[in-house]
């Protein structure tokens, strides 16, 4: 299944910064099959992005994600790797 991800390179503003939407959004552009309900943006207790689930269903083909999307779209949230 990783395979056939195209991960995108993420590219955060000022301050490593970016909002969850736009990382969804990033997803979305180079996966055309994917939606926006099948993106869950998880964010630690410091709003530092953790990890991207993509979401499918038992055919493994994208679905809604059944616990919700995660961080909602307009939430900033930071990109950069721990210093």
């Amino acid at each position: 299944m990783r395979a056939t991800l195209d991960v995108p390179e993420l590219a955060p503003g000022p301050g490593d910064v970016m909002t969850a939407g736009q990382v969804r959004e990033a997803f979305l552009t180079r996966n055309r099959r994917l939606t926006r309900e099948g993106l869950n943006v998880r964010v630690n207790k410091d709003n530092r992005l953790t990890e991207v689930w993509v979401c499918l269903d038992l055919k493994f083909k994208p679905a809604a994600c059944r616990g919700g999307n995660g961080t909602p779209d307009p939430v900033t949230i930071r990109v950069a790797p721990r210093r």
